[in-house]
């Protein structure tokens, strides 16, 4: 598998309502990772879960674009991920080369 390379994609930042990060009751945080169009099945893309305040992972959805910029769509299989020592590890699933994908993050 091949790394993807991270500085190539856009992130967006959490959104927790109109509470702010510190005093919501949940603590629940949530971030999307938007890939280039470059992303090949098989890479993989390492997250450092704290850079976006997350210490325990709740779960990992991921979005192809139906065309670039277009509308996005659950991805038609499960993907593969994992975490070491708070780093999240996202493998792209097979037969799908050269797609725009949205990876959104939950957890606390």
């Amino acid at each position: 598998m091949t790394a993807a390379t991270f500085s190539n994609h856009e992130v967006h930042l959490q959104h927790v309502g109109t509470s702010q990060e510190a005093s919501n009751p949940l603590g629940l945080k949530c971030f999307a990772i938007e890939t280039p169009a470059t992303v090949d099945a098989t890479n993989t893309i390492a997250i450092t879960l704290a850079t976006y305040g997350i210490t325990t992972m709740w779960d990992v959805w991921a979005f192809t674009h139906t065309t670039t910029d277009d509308v996005i769509k659950t991805e038609a299989t499960e993907i593969v991920t994992s975490v070491t020592t708070g780093v999240l590890t996202v493998t792209i699933q097979a037969g799908s080369n050269d797609d725009k994908r949205v990876i959104v993050v939950w957890g606390v």
